[in-house]
């Protein structure tokens, strides 16, 4: 039982770890679109 537990943690823990660098990506072409879009707004 305790096993199954300690397997439950390191899976969570891989997953979170994951989502993680998910966000780190999704947060720099989140900037990447903005600092577009600013650029685009200034030019016109």
């Amino acid at each position: 039982m305790c096993s199954d537990i300690d397997e439950i943690k390191s899976s969570l823990q891989r997953l979170d770890k994951k989502v993680e660098e998910e966000l780190g990506e999704l947060k720099h072409l989140l900037v990447q679109v903005i600092d577009t879009v600013n650029k685009a707004l200034k030019e016109k």
